[in-house]
């Protein structure tokens, strides 16, 4: 990464990390653009909102990603089904985190979920997890009824095998978005407002470079991401079919340890689509832009 120039290269930084904020307002639909947060990491970003706004306890659906261990500083309660609203009816609960898709592949109907916690537990921060959203067709950010959404475009939107590391926070009200940019101001192009005090490096410069040039040279709108969710869904059928399984209820496959070790699933692995778990099974990302 080339040395910054002290002018021209922040203010031309600030002006690319506002054209992906702008970029992802189009793309999820998630109206307001400066209601979003960049970040390196989501999980260091959830961390800082929550200490920031007093969370804690946290009620996890059974498919996130996160667990106990990811949320020291809170209690943290993992629940489905029944349970989960029966948690929301007798916990006093900081914060909710549900995925849009999970990380296995299981979608969740997060706007009738959020309502009916809502009812149970009016004061509780509702936080939808958009990484997998791509794998049921970029459902909108602003119909999520959730009040914080964050993810990235790494796993359905850049190139596989090049994943971006960065990622974001989307702020529903201007009442909560204004508490979360106090926190999150100290930080080199997390927010848009550019503060006058110093500021911590954040987000690495080439990897905002690198996602701006990227992002103009596409030209990505959100009908063409509809459209590529029908192709990865027709591809993630014909996988399926390869590999004897049903078609999946999202783009997202998972392989025993026989079919992991497969010619197939090496190649997808090869080209950047398929995670081997420490057991042996495999996790597939069922993107058609990569097929030859």
């Amino acid at each position: 990464m080339r040395n910054l120039r002290p002018q021209n290269d922040l203010h031309e930084l600030e002006r690319e990390a506002g054209g992906i904020r702008q970029a992802l307002s189009r793309l999820l639909d998630a109206p307001s653009p400066r209601h979003i947060v960049l970040a390196p990491g989501l999980l260091a970003a959830l961390q800082i909102l929550f200490a920031k706004l007093g969370v804690r306890r946290i009620l996890l659906t059974e498919g996130e990603y996160y667990g106990a261990a990811h949320f020291p500083a809170q209690k943290v309660m993992r629940a489905g089904g029944d349970w989960l609203m029966d948690a929301a009816r007798k916990f006093r609960l900081g914060a909710v985190i549900a995925s849009v898709v999970s990380w296995r592949g299981a979608a969740l109907p997060c706007p009738e979920l959020f309502s009916e916690i809502r009812r149970l537990s009016p004061h509780s921060l509702l936080v939808a997890d958009y990484c997998h959203a791509g794998a049921a067709g970029f459902p909108s950010v602003k119909r999520s009824g959730a009040d914080v959404v964050c993810g990235g475009m790494g796993k359905w939107i850049t190139p596989p095998g090049r994943e971006s590391r960065l990622g974001f926070l989307w702020f529903r009200s201007r009442r909560l978005y204004a508490q979360a940019e106090s926190a999150f101001l100290p930080f080199f192009l997390a927010t848009e407002r550019a503060p006058r005090f110093p500021v911590s490096r954040w987000l690495d410069p080439a990897e905002v470079r690198w996602l701006s040039a990227w992002l103009e040279k596409r030209g990505l709108t959100r009908a063409a991401l509809v459209e590529q969710h029908r192709a990865d869904s027709a591809f993630a059928a014909r996988l399926a079919a390869r590999f004897g399984l049903p078609t999946p209820p999202t783009n997202i496959l998972w392989l025993d340890r026989a079919q992991a070790r497969s010619p197939l699933a090496g190649a997808l692995e090869r080209r950047g689509l398929a995670w081997r778990l420490p057991d042996g099974r495999s996790r597939v990302l069922c993107r058609a832009p990569i097929r030859r």
